[in-house]
């Protein structure tokens, strides 16, 4: 379990990292995941289609 937890937290830090470098960049990034339906916005994105109140991450509705 200790392996376990120690990967999870590295893969968490690895996506913070992500995010950080994604949401500096000044380019209109949008990251969708094939399997999962989730939709990610990078900051400057998000200022650029005025959604900036919203979530970062949405799932439809089922």
């Amino acid at each position: 379990l200790i392996a376990i937890d120690s990967g999870y937290k590295e893969l968490k830090r690895s996506e913070e990292k992500y995010r950080e470098i994604v949401n500096s960049v000044p380019d209109i990034i949008i990251m969708r995941k094939r399997k999962v339906e989730k939709v990610w916005i990078g900051a400057t994105t998000r200022r650029y289609l005025e959604l900036e109140g919203k979530p970062k991450e949405s799932s439809p509705k089922t």
